[in-house]
């Protein structure tokens, strides 16, 4: 578990290291510009490692690590001035000792000139990147670089995350296909990346290309769900075996539409299992809902927290090492998030 996060753009750091959550506002790397696609790790005394803002590498010093810069293609680098602005666009896993492996989803240099420029936005290739922290005294080196896992695929922009084996020490890591109703299901080891398998979701399920969107894992990796959105508020969940990597029982829900600032607010900004598995945490820009499983019944968490005109608007969302579900707000320029003290509690 990551004990310090790194949040918003101007790196202000949560850390649950401490009886008491705290904020450090003291945290400015200048230029290391931190958005939706971030990711970070700790050590294993709960302090701050590796930083990854989708596209470039830094140690806990704000050093970017060597040969961690341009981690993805030259015209998505500069296009998106070095840093990635799509969710769930990089993860962190740990995989041997002071060793990781940082996976990123990018859109090949022909990709991107043709399609993103013209508002048809995907990435068609995963890479792996490997970094040893022993090197450089510590600051860390980038001894893998650019490793293509797929090649010539279509993959959600969002929607990337891992959860462990069940043998405590290796790693699943699923990424949602585009456009399509597939998953593809790595298998994660010190030595060994591996396809392990493509799940195939029901046909009338579909994946649509979508900057906004999480795919969330339970406490205990037991449970999966994933959003589809295409404005629509759709989203799956299943029943995830952390032996095989299979994903089973898949289901279909839809969020209900809220309105908002004389509109109806339908897309799903972010997406969170309960640590127990029970119950789903879907984000509206407007709206905090609450999904229960097992009669598929809705809950309304929190509308605005204040004027249409003056709200921030909700985001990510994500399962904190106290316990509670953080919400983000839409830019990350704010110091302040939504919090729930007990998402595992149903809402009657």
């Amino acid at each position: 578990m990551c004990n310090q996060w790194v949040i918003g753009h101007l790196q202000n750091v949560l850390d649950f290291n401490t009886s008491v959550t705290e904020l450090d506002t003291s945290l400015n790397y200048g230029i290391l510009f931190m958005a939706q696609g971030k990711s970070n790790i700790c050590d294993s005394n709960g302090q701050l490692l590796i930083l990854c803002n989708g596209m470039r590498l830094f140690n806990a010093a704000g050093n970017l690590i060597e040969l961690g810069d341009t981690l993805v293609p030259q015209a998505y680098y500069a296009g998106y001035g070095s840093v990635s602005v799509v969710s769930q666009s990089s993860i962190i896993l740990p995989v041997d000792s002071d060793q990781y492996y940082v996976f990123t989803p990018v859109p090949t240099d022909s990709n991107f000139n043709t399609n993103w420029v013209n508002g048809y936005a995907y990435f068609d290739e995963l890479w792996y990147h490997r970094i040893d922290m022993r090197a450089n005294g510590g600051a860390g080196k980038v001894i893998e670089k650019r490793m293509p896992l797929l090649k010539q695929v279509k993959l959600s922009q969002s929607q990337m995350m891992a959860c462990r084996h069940a043998n405590g020490k290796d790693w699943w890591l699923v990424k949602m296909a585009l456009d399509s109703n597939k998953a593809y299901v790595f298998y994660v080891s010190h030595d060994t990346i591996m396809l392990q398998h493509t799940i195939g979701f029901p046909p009338y399920l579909k994946i649509f290309r979508e900057l906004h969107g999480q795919s969330s894992f339970d406490a205990k990796g037991e449970h999966f769900a994933t959003v589809s959105n295409k404005f629509g508020g759709e989203f799956f969940y299943g029943d995830f075996d952390r032996c095989t990597g299979i994903l089973s029982g898949i289901k279909r829900a839809v969020a209900p539409h809220k309105p908002f600032n004389s509109a109806i607010d339908s897309s799903i900004t972010g997406l969170s299992l309960s640590p127990n598995g029970q119950l789903i945490y879907v984000v509206k820009y407007s709206h905090i809902l609450q999904f229960r499983i097992s009669d598929s019944s809705w809950y309304t968490v929190s509308g605005p927290d204040t004027t249409d005109i003056a709200f921030h608007g909700y985001k990510d969302c994500a399962v904190a090492p106290d316990g509670k579900l953080y919400i983000g707000t839409y830019g990350s320029l704010y110091k302040s998030m939504s919090v729930i003290d007990t998402p595992e509690w149903f809402i009657v």
